[in-house]
């Protein structure tokens, strides 16, 4: 056998065994074994996703005429990915039912009002559906887990 036979030979085996274990992967709906893919990955998009947020009620006393999301009020730019982290784990220790946790994180979130005399808000558990939330900007649900209000020490 020549070299050249024996090459494409062998890549002809290795096209059919790339395809077989990609297949494999999408008719069994496994995760990608690599270094095969199976042309995917967007086909399975998660159908409803789960965040937490807060929704501003009064701030320093002054009532909101509507309820503001945080991570878009411009009195609060300082809300970044770590106070977005610290409050989706509040959120879960809540919804786990860790009652002492869920306070002391509920605690290093409140040192986002530092500069503040006093905030009342809502901690909101939100789903969507990830198309319609961002062609539409509507939730599948909103369920308020608790009214909270957060005073400067000495005011």
């Amino acid at each position: 056998m020549t070299r050249g036979r024996f090459c494409s030979s062998w890549a002809a085996v290795a096209a059919i065994a790339y395809t077989a274990v990609a297949g494999y992967g999408a008719v069994y709906q496994h995760p990608e074994i690599f270094p095969a893919f199976n042309w995917s990955l967007f086909s399975f998009p998660p159908r409803v996703y789960e965040d937490w947020s807060v929704q501003l009620i009064e701030v320093n006393g002054r009532r909101l005429d509507r309820p503001e999301w945080i991570e878009r009020s411009e009195q609060f730019a300082a809300y970044d990915i770590g106070q977005a982290k610290q409050l989706r784990k509040w959120g879960q220790l809540l919804a786990a039912g860790d009652a002492d946790a869920a306070q002391r994180q509920r605690r290093l979130f409140e040192n986002l009002f530092k500069g503040k005399q006093q905030v009342r808000y809502r901690l909101v558990n939100r789903k969507a559906l990830p198309l319609k939330r961002w062609r539409t900007g509507e939730f599948e649900s909103l369920t308020v887990v608790g009214e909270f209000t957060w005073r400067a020490e000495g005011a």
